[in-house]
Parts: C-alpha cells; sequence; structure tokens
C-alpha cells in the first residue's frame, strides 16, 4: 500500500514537473567549483555484472566498484595500470577497506558540497543553486548505487534516495532546476527545514566518518551507517520536495 501511493504521488509529480518546465523560462546561473566527484552507474549487461565508475579531481585515474570487486585505475604514460581487490566469497555485503576509502572520501566531498548548499540557501543565491541541481541530484543517483553495491543490497540506501531521470536533466541549464527551486521558495518554512536538514546530514557524515568509514579499529561486522541513512532519506525528501514518510501510508 505505502509504495504504490508513493508511485502515484511520484507520476504526478514526474507530470506536473515535465509540464512546468516545459514553458517555465530559464533563470540565471551562477557557475561554481563543484567539489563532488563523478559517480557513473553501469548497469548489469550479459555476463557482466552492475558497478559504479567513480572519478575524483584526475580525469586519469578512476575508481571501479562491484559487489565482488573494487578496481583502481590509472591511465599513465599511454599505458593503462590496474590494482584489483577481490572480496572473500560469501563477504560481498561487507564494505572492504578500499571501499571504505572511496566512501570516506565521497563524503568528505559532500559535507562540502552541503555546506555551500547550506550558505547559499542562507544569503538566497538562488543561482548558485540552480547550477548546483544538476551535479548534485545526478550525484544522488550514482551515490545510491555506490552503496547498494558495495553493500551487495538494494535496501542499503532507501529507494527514494535514487530519485528517477524524470525528475531532474544533468544539463545546468534544466528548467526543472527552476521549477524545484521555485516550489521551494513558495515556502519560507520548506527553506528553513532544507537548511536543517543539511546541517544534519553533515553532522551525521562526521559521525559515520567517525564511527566507521575513518576508523581504523571498525568492527567490519557492525554497519554504522544508520543515522546517516535516515538523515541522507530527509533530506533527500526535502530537495525532491517528496511527502513525509508518514504520507505514504
Amino acid at each position: 500500500m505505502p509504495v504504490r501511493v508513493f508511485q502515484k504521488w511520484l507520476m504526478a509529480a514526474v507530470l506536473a514537473l515535465t509540464v512546468a518546465s516545459s514553458i517555465h523560462a530559464v533563470e540565471p546561473r551562477k557557475a561554481f567549483p563543484i567539489p563532488l566527484p563523478m559517480v557513473a552507474y553501469t548497469p548489469a549487461q550479459d555476463s557482466v555484472g552492475e558497478k559504479v565508475i567513480i572519478w575524483f579531481d584526475r580525469a586519469n585515474e578512476s575508481w571501479e566498484i562491484s559487489s565482488t570487486e573494487v578496481r583502481h585505475i590509472l591511465e599513465k604514460d599511454m599505458q593503462t595500470e590496474q590494482e584489483i581487490y577481490r572480496k572473500p566469497p560469501g563477504q560481498g555485503f561487507l564494505l572492504n577497506s578500499i571501499e571504505i576509502q572511496v566512501i570516506n572520501r565521497i563524503c568528505k566531498t559532500l559535507i562540502k558540497t552541503l555546506d555551500g548548499f547550506e550558505r547559499d540557501l542562507g544569503n538566497n543565491r538562488w543561482d548558485k543553486c540552480r547550477y548546483l541541481d544538476s551535479y548534485l541530484a545526478s550525484f544522488f543517483c550514482g551515490f545510491y548505487h555506490l552503496i547498494t553495491i558495495a553493500k551487495s543490497s538494494k535496501s542499503a540506501l532507501p529507494e527514494i534516495t535514487c530519485p528517477p531521470d524524470s525528475l531532474y536533466d544533468r544539463s545546468p541549464e534544466s528548467p526543472k532546476s527552476d521549477v524545484r527551486l521555485a516550489q521551494w521558495r513558495q515556502s519560507a518554512d520548506h527553506v528553513v527545514k532544507l537548511r536543517i536538514a543539511a546541517r544534519e546530514l553533515m553532522y551525521r557524515i562526521k559521525d559515520w566518518q567517525k564511527k566507521e568509514l575513518n576508523n581504523p579499529k571498525r568492527d567490519i561486522w557492525r554497519d554504522q551507517s544508520g543515522d546517516f541513512v535516515e538523515a541522507y532519506e530527509l533530506f533527500i525528501r526535502l530537495y525532491f520536495n517528496f511527502p513525509p514518510k508518514d504520507r505514504e501510508l
């Protein structure tokens, strides 16, 4: 029942956003450096399983993460160097030390991004928020697949944290960004809640880093991401104007 209710709401939201974006004029953007890495999802094909590819600052260096292994790929002097870290059989649900390092590094960039986003909201820098939107929305989807693949579990993050492509475009000039931000600006209360959620998410990321991602003495059998997941879902719901959990019942 909850799933059906949300699916109906999502279909209505997509239709409304599509119609609105088709008639909405593109508003000004302010370009600025975004610290987020590129996180690209590749679905399973034939005998090859699904994977996520991550690029940080260097275009010639990437990380490929699947449920069975991690590959560090470096293009150097016209050659490709690869380091492969395979997971032991039956332990695909456990984050290994390399996955932990990569996820921790991504979380550091997410904290920087959220910090700037929260300040821009407070300063009414809507031009920067619009520019960020296409990058941030795309990142959310990549991050969802990263965590669910690394943990070999589609429930490692709530499915709602992977917004469908129909709700955003990867173009920094997307009118869908204008429509989304216009919805925020209709309610000062919503903007305040979004800022608070961003701060809470930053705090929960740091707590997750302290307990697990950046902890050399972590218990590999213990998942410490619960509080982060809860804060992350709340932020996503507010960001995409999704209904609260209790309204899906």
